[in-house]
């Protein structure tokens, strides 16, 4: 058995301008100053329960049962003040005050069992899983006039979310003629879920408060491998795979981020599908060229878009797009130049393409040739002293909303250095040298509607760190083993 838990505060401090103007030429009439403090709480508890047997003739029968319990809490002031475009006079300030609490519960049991035929190598496995999760969340808005914080009724509610997913599987391992290798697996799925909102006593239930969905899905997967000799092999593989929603995407609170600024969830929001087809080259053991193609319906995005009733505010809403079709080439190797100079590079070429198509609007983006770069270095220097530097570059790209992404990248570096007879790890690192990370980027997609945007984040850091390992150093570490809430456990977007 195994429990974890943390309890801790969190919170995030958020800083804008919008600059305001009759048409879209600059200089600004008018520039909204928002800010944003949000202090909270948070506490994740987790419990897994986990049995194992395994005979002398290769049946080995798994069983896991999980329980975790997340809770959140958060206070968000925001002022909102109008200056006009010299900032030397303040035209209008309005403050508000929100109040937030969320919980989620979930519970998952699962079974697996798998025979092995040793004289073979042939594997047979099938398994059975249920998982159900409430999330519960609630939202109060306030104007604050003066001192005083006044209930907005109209815009607080309270929203809960019910879901089920009850799955079984099999598949199976077949070598054959001493050199394939086949891989083959069906998964069922059901899904039950429930979305409701519950507004405030003396406000109107709209149609859209109540959700609730029942559907059934087939994930069929294989794959195919020719062992040409040691060290070099062919893999293709297949596989068709489903990403729900996170949870908090599921909301359709109206987060604030300033006056005309706004974030919303949708219990609308479908699961998303893709087919996956993957062709990869392993050779010298370690070294690998892959080319992939992925084609998703009902991609998951959060749009920038404008309500046709409120002209003059802007909402990011979570939809889902019609479809998303990745093409990539890939390729990753080690480098090692000496035993006291090793090193790892990988480069990936890809090309997205995004089909909206809503009743309000439409667009199809096709990303230019895009690259991904890594690399790393690292040198023993002796005496226990490393030096590592590495570096990422992601050059100009479409998000899949719509973004045109300019160019990022940053460059690490650190020391580290073995101490206290080898059981003690001191590391200083530095990141983003260059200052390069801050992700800035255009959007057009939506008609009647250019947004540029720039985030400037805490990425250039220094930081020094220690870790000591205790007990037996001669002691195998357990094998990592998914628990089975990980799926769920993801979805929860902390």
């Amino acid at each position: 058995m195994n429990v974890n838990g943390n309890l801790g505060n969190r919170g995030n401090e958020l800083y804008s301008e919008t600059f305001i103007s009759d048409g879209l030429a600059l200089p600004a009439d008018s520039i909204l100053i928002a800010s944003s403090g949000s202090p909270g709480s948070l506490l994740n508890a987790s419990a897994n329960f986990n049995y194992q047997f395994t005979d002398t003739i290769g049946n080995t029968l798994n069983f896991d049962i999980d329980r975790g319990v997340f809770q959140t809490d958060a206070i968000n002031t925001q002022p909102n003040r109008y200056v006009n475009a010299d900032r030397s006079m303040t035209l209008v300030q309005r403050d508000y005050r929100t109040e937030s609490k969320a919980a989620i519960d979930i519970f998952t049991a699962k079974a697996d069992f798998e025979h092995k035929f040793v004289k073979t190598g042939t594997s047979f496995a099938a398994g059975a899983k249920f998982a159900q999760v409430i999330s519960d969340n609630s939202f109060d808005f306030f104007n604050t006039v003066g001192q005083q914080n006044q209930l907005d009724e109209t815009q607080s509610n309270q929203f809960t979310y019910t879901e089920q997913v009850s799955a079984a599987y099999i598949s199976g391992i077949i070598p054959f003629q001493h050199k394939w290798i086949l891989q083959s697996g069906l998964r069922w799925e059901n899904t039950h879920s429930i979305g409701s909102l519950k507004r405030l006593e003396g406000q109107q239930q709209q149609p859209n408060d109540y959700l609730e969905r029942h559907y059934n899905n087939i994930f069929p997967s294989s794959s195919l491998t020719l062992n040409l000799s040691e060290g070099q092999s062919w893999n293709l593989s297949y596989s068709r795979r489903i990403d729900r929603p996170v949870y908090e995407n599921l909301n359709p609170f109206e987060w604030r981020i300033d006056e005309i600024s706004f974030r919303k969830g949708s219990p609308f929001l479908r699961p998303e599908f893709s087919n996956n087809v993957e062709l990869k080259y392993t050779f010298n053991r370690n070294r690998i060229i892959s080319a992939g193609y992925s084609i998703s319906k009902d991609n998951i995005v959060n749009i920038i878009e404008i309500n046709r009733d409120e002209p003059d505010k802007i909402f990011v809403n979570f939809r889902n797009l019609a479809t998303r079709k990745y093409y990539a080439i890939n390729m990753g190797s080690p480098i090692n130049f000496k035993n006291w100079w090793t090193g790892f590079m990988n480069v990936t070429f890809h090309i997205n393409t995004f089909v909206a198509d809503f009743p309000e609007f439409k667009y199809k983006l096709v990303s230019p040739l895009s690259i991904n770069l890594f690399a790393q270095q690292t040198f023993s220097l002796g005496h226990g002293w490393m030096y590592e530097v590495s570096g990422w570059y992601n050059s100009s790209t479409i998000s899949n909303n719509g973004f045109r992404v300019v160019p990022m990248g940053s460059l690490d570096m650190g020391f580290q250095k073995k101490i206290l007879r080898d059981r003690g790890t001191l590391k200083l690192s530095y990141t983003d040298l260059l200052r390069t990370a801050n992700w800035e980027g255009r959007n057009n997609a939506v008609s009647g509607l250019s947004v540029h945007t720039t985030t400037v984040r805490e990425t250039q850091l220094i930081q020094l760190n220690f870790s000591y390992r205790f007990g037996k150093t001669s002691i195998k570490s357990e094998k990592s083993r998914n628990s089975g809430s990980e799926v769920e456990r993801k979805r929860i977007g902390q």
